[in-house]
């Protein structure tokens, strides 16, 4: 039962990333490449090379080239939701493996304070490219002590506290996603339990 629900979700990874693909075309942009990548030399990975989205003029097609793939992942969780809610038995089980792993993904994609497709679209509706590293660096800069470089310092007083509070948010995420890992792990130990 449960090879089937990781082998469907596979198949929704790779389809997400062939949906950043799609509304690239869509948008006159093809993606310089598609492949397959080795996650930590492991595991291996879809993805999308989608470098010059910045080239799209529109700032919600460069959005929407963003969330293509979490809207993806809405449409599989969605799915996954019918067959858990209408089915029974085995197929019922994959439905709800697939919903658990699916909105695991999905949360964790969307979350900007991390680096994901999120963060990007936050990026890119704010008009504000590398807002995260930026950030982080502000605050890196503001707990070593350390001169500011002059395109941070150049910053009003309202931008800085808000990059300071978004760079601190940032690296409080860094252990909250550890233990978020800790308890999505946990959670799906007991839903193999209980599958077996």
């Amino acid at each position: 039962v449960l090879p089937w629900a990781f082998v469907l979700v596979y198949v929704s990874v790779f389809t997400h990333e062939m949906s950043h693909a799609l509304v690239c075309e869509l948008l006159d942009l093809p993606a310089r490449e598609l492949g397959v990548a080795l996650w930590y030399y492991m595991l291996p990975v879809f993805y999308v090379d989608r470098t010059d989205a910045y080239r799209v003029q529109s700032r919600y097609g460069r959005v929407a080239i963003c969330l293509a793939g979490p809207g993806n992942d809405l449409a599989w969780a969605a799915a996954a939701a019918a067959v858990a809610h209408y089915g029974s038995g085995e197929v019922a089980l994959i439905g709800q493996t697939m919903l658990f792993l699916l909105l695991s993904l999905l949360v964790t994609n969307l979350n900007p304070l991390w680096p994901n497709d999120g963060q990007q679209a936050a990026e890119v509706a704010l008009g504000d490219p590398n807002l995260r590293g930026r950030a982080m660096s502000l605050v890196a800069h503001l707990l070593l002590r350390t001169t500011l470089p002059s395109n941070l310092a150049a910053f009003g007083r309202p931008r800085r506290v808000a990059y300071t509070l978004y760079g601190t948010l940032c690296l409080l995420a860094l252990p909250l996603l550890a233990v978020l890992m800790g308890l999505w792990a946990h959670s799906l130990y007991g839903l193999l339990e209980h599958a077996l």
